[in-house]
């Protein structure tokens, strides 16, 4: 067609639909989202917005059309306007980010140049067919719609770009100014290519909303800094190591270079020659706001500047020394002498100024129902059904299999991730001595009045005893402050999280006892030369379980079984109970039933003998695009203790990939495959994924129809593929249940 929009009609159509899928999110997190359309000339611009504001109608009077000149610039003589009207359209086209402008769309020959500081451009429609003699830059291009909308997050944002065939190979030459370009699929049935949005989930009709709200209150703080005292350090009493005083050449003397005493960065230079009169202080000033700085100290400049210039005058090095002498200032320049200065005077001020007011007061509290929607950078998540957000990001692998098994316990009625946007924090003072905020990983509601704070932690750092002292503090001032909630806490290490799979919160709460007054009891574990394992419960509080009592037990047992009792090792406690689990080595026994009269001394409930079980492996095989969602599917099953196999767990840095993946693959019990319009194109290519669907169709084809081996997995409405067209396929989204049903069948099948 000669007519310019019917000629590209459907790459604007695709730029209308990319702007579509993110506009709503952004609307919600209050921004306002930008399509942004270049054409080749000024006739066709005016063709463009025309065909925008007539075709939809979220456009209509919406559209912004400006006619710029060859640099991007809005001029009199291509626009054909007055200066008043070029001045208007100036302010309207940097006032397009905020709600006061009625404009969601611009349409021009280039992203405009002239003092256009826009920062919510989302999509980018390309139909200039540029000319390989065009002296046109891609950054000066695309540069302004590639400004952060959201500052101060570590939010992954991307801007979709459409366009021709010689537009688009125009815009690959920006990679040479460090910009990632990604291919993604475009349309209606795509995913948005736009930040992760975390929102209290209102649209969700299977939740209350209401039921899941946990309300959290938020103290006044309970230690602060008294800046009067700084009046009261007394730098004569400062137990520090001292420095021993150098004596420098001249030449040494004439650069003076003082460095942070944590990254080496150049942070104050004094240059001197021969004549020059020494002025220490600008030396004392730099060492005065260095302190003020890491501290957050707000005043007390004259105070501190006058106790830094008596300590290193009298107390520093290891004689008392002439401040204004050149040597003096170079021996402190040196990064023992630096270090000693600032670390000295951090340490004293914190120990004299914070100080614990001993009580705390309910100020507010916080109903996550209320939070506003907020972005978070792209991470491993859950969609979960006890929580009032529609995600559950997970900032480690711990979080996210934690909050899988919260979904699955009975006994929990809701529960949060603590996001920062959440605002749940608790003040402490650091292992540094320095005011800190702590925030929890976790807020989990059992009860209407019963709410637990959970931190887990994969690794222990020389903060987490001091964050568990603070946050035992914090309950208890909490509960002295009201009794509409009770709040208590409970620290999750990985390791044993992992080892022992609590069925429900109340198992975990009672065996992980980390940080609590209640004497814990410890135990050795083993694995060499078992042959049977056996499950004694014993009639008393965890509390009494000793490693006395768990000693006596096993002696009288090895009595009763007339074993040597280096033959039974304690493989630990069963989580959330005084279940014993016992291995006994080197040869079979059988247990007595009538046990609880052989040992009379003990309170048993009962035993029970298991039975060693074969492994069991769960592959998953998917698209790398689908990476994130998968994530959910592997902490799903992991948690249901099935075994899932996904590469990016298991192949390790130096592994040989191929090799990995179908050794896994040999050894699978079950295959599930993630079916999503990503696998289908990946499958085309007949790379990876195409190989491992042909290798586990090979091998469900050899267990035969009556085992169940491939469960293909859907994680949206793609059509099947031919391959998998005789299998039952299951939705991601509502058959997870269904998908334990399958696997556990599986089990049952393998006489698991």
């Amino acid at each position: 067609s000669s007519k310019f929009t019917e000629r590209y009609s459907d790459y604007i159509h695709l730029g209308v639909e990319e702007w579509r899928k993110v506009n709503l999110d952004h609307e919600k997190l209050g921004k306002k989202a930008v399509l942004f359309i270049m054409t080749d000339d000024t006739k066709n611009c005016d063709d463009v917005g025309e065909y925008l504001e007539q075709t939809y109608p979220e456009f209509k009077d919406a559209v912004l059309v400006i006619h710029t000149n060859n640099n991007g610039e809005i001029s009199e003589s291509d626009s054909k306007k007055s200066k008043e009207e070029l001045e208007k359209l100036r302010k309207q086209s940097n006032q397009i980010d905020t709600w006061n402008s009625p404009y969601k769309a611009i349409v021009s020959v280039l992203m405009l140049k002239e003092g256009w500081d826009v920062r919510n451009v989302t999509t980018i429609v390309g139909l200039r067919p540029y000319a390989s003699k065009s002296n046109i830059l891609p950054e000066q291009t695309l540069g302004r719609g590639l400004r952060r909308m959201y500052v101060g997050t570590d939010a992954v944002e991307y801007v979709s770009v459409v366009g021709t065939d010689a537009f688009m190979d125009f815009v690959e030459s920006i990679k040479s100014e460090g910009v990632l370009l990604e291919r993604r699929p475009m349309g209606k049935d795509t995913k948005p290519n736009g930040p992760m949005v975390i929102e209290v989930d209102n649209e969700n009709v299977k939740k209350d909303v209401g039921e899941l709200d946990i309300e959290v209150p938020i103290l006044t703080p309970r230690v602060y800094r008294e800046y009067k005292r700084l009046e009261e350090l007394n730098p004569a009493s400062f137990d520090h190591k001292k420095v021993e005083y150098k004596r420098f050449s001249e030449s040494q003397l004439r650069e003076i270079i003082f460095k942070d005493i944590t990254t080496g960065e150049i942070n104050h230079i004094t240059e001197l020659d021969s004549n020059a009169v020494t002025d220490y202080r600008s030396v004392i000033g730099y060492f005065t706001q260095v302190i003020m700085k890491d501290l957050r100290l707000v005043s007390g400049y004259d105070v501190l500047y006058g106790k830094v210039k008596e300590f290193i005058s009298h107390h520093l090095f290891t004689a008392v020394v002439e401040i204004d002498n050149l040597n003096t200032i170079r021996n402190l320049s040196e990064l023992e002498a630096t270090k000693t200065v600032i670390e000295t005077f951090k340490k004293k001020i914190n120990e004299l100024t914070i100080q614990d007011k001993g009580i705390a007061e309910i100020r507010d509290y916080i109903q996550l129902r209320k939070t506003r929607p907020f972005v978070v950078k792209d991470q491993g998540f859950l969609l979960p059904q006890k929580s009032v957000f529609n995600k559950v990001v997970g900032d480690s692998h711990l979080e996210l299999l934690f909050a899988s098994f919260l979904e699955r316990c009975q006994d929990v009625i809701s529960y949060t991730k603590n996001y920062f946007a959440v605002n749940f924090r608790i003040d402490y003072v650091n292992a540094h001595g320095d005011i800190s905020n702590y925030y929890p990983d976790f807020v989990v509601k059992t009860s209407p009045r019963e709410i637990w704070i959970v931190e887990t932690k994969g690794e222990e750092d020389l903060d987490v005893p001091i964050k568990m002292e603070r946050l035992k503090k914090w309950c208890e001032d909490i509960n002295a402050a009201q009794n509409k909630y009770y709040f208590n806490f409970v620290f999750v290490e990985q390791e044993d999280f992992e080892k022992y799979s609590p069925k429900s919160f109340e198992e975990l709460i009672k065996s992980f006892r980390k940080y609590k007054d209640n004497k814990e009891a410890s135990f050795t574990y083993f694995s060499e030369d078992i042959v049977s394992f056996h499950v004694f419960t014993l009639n008393i509080e965890f509390e009494e379980v000793t490693e006395q009592l768990i000693t006596s037990f096993k002696n009288s047992l090895a009595l009763v079984l007339e074993v040597s009792p280096e033959n039974i090792v304690i493989l630990g406690l069963r989580p959330g109970s005084t279940s014993l689990l016992l291995g006994i080595k080197n040869f079979a026994v059988s247990i007595p039933e009538n046990i609880q009269s052989l040992l009379p001394e003990f309170k048993l409930a009962g035993f029970l003998a298991l039975k060693t079980i074969p492994d069991l492996l769960t592959f998953i095989s998917y698209a790398s695009k689908d990476r994130l969602t998968v994530q959910g599917v592997y902490y799903f099953l992991k948690y249901e203790n099935l075994e899932p196999w996904m590469d990016i767990h298991e192949i390790m840095g130096g592994n040989e990939w191929d090799y990995k993946i179908f050794k896994a693959l040999e050894s699978s019990t079950s295959f599930v495959f993630c079916l999503s319009s990503n696998s289908i194109e990946r499958l085309k290519k007949k790379e990876t994924l195409y190989k491992e669907l042909r290798t586990a169709l090979e091998k469900a084809e050899q267990i035969g129809p009556d085992d169940t081996y491939m469960i293909p997995l859907r994680l949206d409405d793609s059509k099947y593929p031919t391959e998998i067209k005789k299998y039952q396929v299951l939705d991601w989204d509502v058959d997870k249940d269904r998908l334990l049903v399958a696997l556990r069948e599986r089990s049952k099948q393998l006489k698991i």
